[in-house]
């Protein structure tokens, strides 16, 4: 099978992806990262092919909401150059998800570690933004669309087209709301964890045992800064703070902090004491794997949702608010290392991550076929060749359910995607037209792509009545004159037709006709002369 990954070429994305290529290539698939100039050598460092790009800001987390259309236009490009068979792609990677649509390819979507977006059952309150969060985020999947030329969508549900054909969650459904139901298309795989290797031993050894601190964006919320440099001055640990995608240091001069960019945190947390961070899925999923307690201090966009998991799992404490004493925030990061309990429950969460199975059963999803026991609903990637006349339909995408008006067929056209049109009616004589003598109703068929035409009333005047034997007629008196039956086989099954019935008088109007000219056919089924064309009103 040939794989494209083309996710987005920031660590927290771009790991977990490479780690699930590693698996699909050992099992014998053919596998290639899309990525920028930056990703590059971190993609070959994991051993797989590169494909590059040349606009790295396509594939940049930071520019998600505005460069999807860029996104497309090089998921596009690769697809058209190198032909794979799936698509493996990141959560918000929107011009993945259209260029698979538009070249009907399945796509498997690595997702974080809690599901953002609204529940199945609709009944769970929304306390972390989901359902705006979901509308905010099809409206800038839409506008990909529509700059792609792709006809609109009518889902059942308005997340189906984020969620591709399957959607991994890297998280423990421990960590979800309970009894919540996920659509079908969504299910846990596990942290999917993989990292280069650490290149020096750092920070140097000290006297204070290690915390942790891995910063994400505000979303225009409160900085971590002021509580840093209040909790790790004169306390009882020395924080590492990996600055990620944040803004430049704010240090305080006393401050007991560390600062660095660093491509890997695995080392450094398995020897710290706990985990500080905004609650962003690298560094809660790095936390749990090595069984550390974590203390959340969450802003904007996932990080509500992952800080409300970890919570709700048992796993974290809050960080006290901005404005909170030193002391106050000195006695949290102390409180959180040394309490037993918290430990105890993030190493058993962490044991149920590290397993050992995540990157397996996110490349069974890449594999999986429909048939197979667990599958959910909507086709799935194939494991071999392809061998198609013509571009696959997508999971989803505007089907026919029953129930739900006339079925409809999905025929793709160059620059419109999908879209429905009625599937062709066979058999059926041309509208206003009877079948001539001997003529078959069933040979050569009009094909008719369009929809039936409703017929219109005729005027009163062009009202006939029917012919007889053809139909019901009432008399003078009022009384129904029945219908000869008819012998099966006759012109409009594509047999013989009747025998006139004989009578006085009979065989004399027959010797009257000419020679050459057939015999009348008998009575026959159809639309009155006058009627509309599209049938009997």
């Amino acid at each position: 099978m040939n794989v494209l990954l083309c996710p987005l070429n920031d660590p927290g994305y771009l790991y977990p992806a490479l780690a699930v290529g590693r698996e699909l290539r050992r099992r014998g698939h053919t596998v290639r990262v899309l990525a920028g100039p930056r990703a590059a050598p971190v993609v070959t460092a994991a051993d797989l092919e590169v494909s590059a790009v040349g606009d790295g800001t396509a594939l940049s987390v930071g520019h998600w909401t505005v460069r999807g259309p860029e996104q497309y236009t090089e998921v596009a490009r690769a697809v058209r150059r190198l032909r794979p068979d799936v698509l493996v792609t990141s959560v918000l990677c929107h011009g993945a998800l259209v260029a698979a649509e538009a070249a009907g390819l399945p796509v498997v979507v690595l997702g974080l570690a809690a599901h953002l977006w609204p529940y199945r059952d609709g009944g769970t309150a929304d306390t972390c933004g989901r359902a705006w969060r979901l509308t905010e985020t099809l409206k800038h999947y839409g506008a990909v669309r529509e700059l792609a030329g792709l006809a609109p969508r009518h889902d059942r549900f308005p997340d189906t087209p984020l969620l591709g054909t399957a959607f991994l969650l890297r998280g423990h459904p421990v960590m979800e709301v309970p009894d919540a139901e996920l659509p079908p298309a969504v299910r846990h795989v596990g942290p999917c964890w993989w990292e280069p290797e650490p290149s020096a031993a750092e920070p140097p050894p000290g006297s204070k045992p290690l915390a942790y601190v891995h910063l994400g964006r505000t979303f225009g919320g409160t900085s971590l800064w002021p509580r840093l440099n209040a909790a790790f001055t004169a306390g009882t640990h020395r924080a590492v703070v990996e600055l990620g995608r944040s803004g430049a240091p704010e240090a305080a001069a006393d401050a007991d902090l560390v600062v660095g960019r660093r491509p890997w945190m695995g080392p450094l947390v398995d020897r710290a004491d706990l985990v500080l961070t905004n609650a962003t899925s690298a560094p809660v999923l790095a936390a749990l794997v090595h069984g550390k307690p974590l203390l959340v201090a969450p802003n904007g966009s996932e990080q509500q949702v992952l800080a409300a998991a970890c919570l709700r799992a048992g796993v974290a404490r809050m960080l006290p608010g901005p404005g909170a004493p030193a002391r106050e925030l000195r006695a949290a990061v102390d409180d959180t290392a040394r309490d037993a309990a918290l430990r105890a429950r993030a190493e058993e969460v962490g044991g149920l991550l590290r397993d050992g199975k995540s990157e397996t059963r996110a490349a069974d999803a890449v594999n999986r076929r429909p048939a197979d026991p667990g599958c959910p609903s909507g086709p799935r990637v194939l494991s071999g060749p392809r061998v198609l006349s013509g571009p696959r339909v997508l999971f989803g995408a505007g089907a026919p359910r029953a129930g739900r008006g006339p079925r409809t067929a999905r025929t793709p056209t160059r620059g419109q995607g999908c879209t429905p049109a009625p599937f062709p009616i066979r058999n059926q004589a041309p509208h206003g037209r009877r079948p001539a003598h001997g003529e078959s109703s069933h040979a050569q068929p009009e094909l008719h792509t369009g929809p039936i035409p409703h017929p219109e009333p005729s005027p009163p005047h062009a009202r006939r009545r029917p012919a007889h034997g053809t139909g019901p007629r009432h008399g003078a008196r009022g009384r129904t004159r029945r219908a000869r039956p008819r012998t099966p086989g006759g012109p409009a099954l594509g047999g013989p037709a009747l025998t006139p019935r004989a009578g006085p008088g009979a065989a004399s109007r027959r010797a009257a006709r000419p020679a050459a000219r057939p015999p009348a056919p008998g009575p026959v089924r159809g639309p009155p002369t006058g009627s509309p064309p599209g049938g009997v009103r």
